[in-house]
């Protein structure tokens, strides 16, 4: 999670490390963006970059969704031990 609501300024270097944020933890975990200034979020939205991130309007929204558990798609489930007979 990233809280963003002492964010005043960002550029497109500001944006760029965001990216790179999400593209490392895309294969570990979710990167939740919380209390974007209206500003970064018309920025997101600009580039279209606004859907590749999880954005929650608080800190604290962000924070359930984090420890939230997130269930497996059934492909990555561990196999099931058979019924005994």
């Amino acid at each position: 999670m990233v809280d963003l609501s002492g964010l005043t300024f960002c550029d497109s270097m500001g944006v760029g490390v965001l990216v790179l944020l999400r593209q490392s933890r895309e294969q570990h975990s979710t990167l939740v963006l919380s209390a974007l200034p209206p500003r970064l979020e018309r920025i997101l939205t600009i580039t279209g970059l606004r859907t590749a991130f999880q954005i929650e309007a608080s800190v604290e929204e962000a924070t359930t969704q984090v420890t939230q558990p997130t269930p497996r798609p059934a492909a990555e489930q561990p196999p099931s031990e058979p019924e005994p007979a």
